[in-house]
This record gives C-alpha cells, sequence and structure tokens, in this order.
C-alpha cells in the first residue's frame, strides 16, 4: 500500500513539475518584444546600436556608430603615454572620458561625451517596443440593406402584392408598375398587402418597382 502511494505522488509530483514547465514557457513566450526583429531592443527606423562595447544597444544614428566604432580604434591615442592624475586612463589636454557607459574610458572631446549622455537619455524613446501601437483596423462598412421582397395573389378584379419588409428597418415606400403607383408604410420586419383594383388581366409581364426612403429598392416583374 505504501508503495503504491509513493508512486502515486511520485506520478502526481512529475505532472505538476511539467505543467508548470509549461506554463513557464507560455509566459516566456508571450515576453514584450519577441515580435520584433532584434527583440526589445530593436530601433525605431534610421537608429542602430551605438556597440561602444559588446551589448551596447542605445540606438543611435548610424554615422554616431561608425564614429564610436573609429573612436575604441583609436583609444590610446588620446591618452596620455605616459598616466597622469587619472592613472593610465588620463586624457590628454582638451579630452575627456566618453563615458557612454559605466566604466567607459575611451577619450574624446567635451562635445562627443555630451552627446553620448544625450543618446543615453534618449535611449528608450528610439526603441520599437515603446513606440505607440498602431490603431486598429477601422470595421468592415455595414452590409447595404436589402429591398422588400414582393409577391403576388390575383383576387376579384385584381390582385394584391404581399411586399415584406426584409431590411430590419421601417420606411415609406412606393411601388410603381406599367400602370400603377402607390405609396404606402412598410413596418419593420413586417408585410404589407397592396390591394390593386381595379386591374385588369392583361396576361403579359409588368414591370414593378418598389422605393423605400431607407435606401432599398427592389426591381421585378409579374405576369398578369
Amino acid at each position: 500500500m505504501i508503495g503504491k502511494r509513493s508512486t502515486l505522488a511520485a506520478v502526481s509530483g512529475a505532472m505538476l513539475a511539467g505543467l508548470g514547465a509549461l506554463g513557464s514557457a507560455a509566459i516566456a513566450s508571450a515576453a514584450p518584444g519577441d515580435d520584433l526583429p532584434y527583440g526589445p531592443d530593436t530601433c525605431i527606423q534610421g537608429f542602430v546600436w551605438r556597440e561602444a562595447r559588446v551589448g551596447d544597444t542605445v540606438c543611435v544614428t548610424p554615422n554616431v556608430r561608425s564614429r564610436t566604432a573609429q573612436e575604441n580604434s583609436q583609444a590610446a591615442a588620446n591618452k596620455e603615454p605616459n598616466g597622469g592624475p587619472y592613472g593610465p586612463d588620463t586624457c590628454k589636454q582638451g579630452f575627456v572620458w566618453r563615458e557612454a557607459y559605466s566604466g567607459d574610458h575611451v577619450c574624446v572631446t567635451p562635445n562627443i561625451r555630451s552627446e553620448a549622455a544625450s543618446d543615453n537619455a534618449a535611449a528608450a524613446s528610439r526603441k520599437q517596443i515603446n513606440q505607440p501601437k498602431p490603431p486598429p483596423p477601422p470595421p468592415p462598412p455595414p452590409k447595404p440593406l436589402q429591398g422588400p421582397g414582393v409577391s403576388w395573389d390575383p383576387r376579384l378584379g385584381g390582385l394584391t402584392a404581399h411586399i415584406n419588409d426584409r431590411s430590419g428597418v421601417a420606411s415609406q415606400c412606393v411601388y410603381k408598375s406599367d400602370f400603377y403607383e402607390r405609396s404606402f408604410f412598410l413596418p419593420a420586419n413586417s408585410t404589407y398587402d397592396l390591394v390593386i383594383v381595379p386591374a385588369i388581366p392583361k396576361l403579359q409581364n409588368w414591370s414593378v418597382t418598389i422605393t423605400c426612403d431607407n435606401g432599398t429598392k427592389t426591381e421585378t416583374s409579374t405576369f398578369f
């Protein structure tokens, strides 16, 4: 009995561990910026990583990145060869530490250091992940309302037109044929029986148009 309990406990523990791993994977897969080309550090259009050192993803213009690479390659040229008040990293007269990151002792002119500080301050604003999301697309236009349906039944001395609304919008309509015209009110989702008398059968097709002020229209014909 104890062995069975131990087995069940081990299986339950494994299942919980598996579910925990799945939950962690789901959370990780939904990390912000995963849908961007270079993750959350992706720059906005026109900017690239500065790369003053490995892992420096501050976004700057391509010219600044090229200049930064050149400054790195000539770092020793702007330092006092014999050191000075700041040890071996002491800059020559007219140069200061760039300080693009903590511990950046590449010697540059003061205006370059100021520019690096400005780039650092603007870093978040140049990341794609921090840009406003585009507005959602507009909703599709509503479907056009359907014109009224109509059917006819002969009656003594004429015929009856059964006109049913298919738009869902009440309207004032006009029934017009080759020999008859009449205005009527058609309630929403209802049928109006239009009695046409007198009407003499001529055993021919008659053109019929029903026009309503809700923007719908039906053109058809009836044999009478």
